[in-house]
């Protein structure tokens, strides 16, 4: 299960079910209960990773299986409107704080893949000291003021 928090106070929630083999995303206004599933962000048989939110609201999920990030724009009812293919698997990633930079934990190949936000092209790795399936998570520090 992973988690992220929207700017406007909604709380996103992703997770598998093992009993229905599926992916999901599950959104709970003012992180409130109850949550709603959002429907268009079925993976059917694929697993779901981390999710984000961007400056523009849309909502970025992991799809761990087919190496991608799918990207969906409010009210999230639609079926993504980008695809961002990643170089592996990965599992979380992260935006950087004037959001042009996307940052994702690469398990497969144990390194941490740059990208561009939103085009999503791959620009460099980090793989100096890592090792592939060991690490699953990733932050980034805003600076100091």
């Amino acid at each position: 299960m992973w988690f992220t928090l929207h700017r406007h106070r909604n709380l996103f929630w992703s997770a598998a079910s093992q009993k229905y083999n599926d992916g999901f995303v599950v959104e709970f206004v003012d992180g409130q209960m109850p949550g709603r599933l959002i429907s268009a962000t079925k993976l059917g048989t694929d697993f779901p990773g981390g999710v984000m939110i961007d400056q523009a609201d849309n909502l970025l999920l992991i799809d761990q299986n087919k190496t991608s990030i799918f990207v969906y724009a409010p009210p999230y009812t639609r079926r993504p409107f980008k695809t961002i293919v990643l170089k592996g698997n990965s599992l979380y990633c992260a935006l950087g704080l004037r959001q042009v930079r996307l940052y994702c934990m690469d398990v497969q190949y144990g390194s941490v893949d740059a990208y561009t936000y939103p085009g999503g092209d791959y620009v460099y790795s980090y793989n100096d000291g890592m090792q592939a399936g060991s690490a699953i998570g990733i932050a980034i520090q805003p600076p100091i003021p």
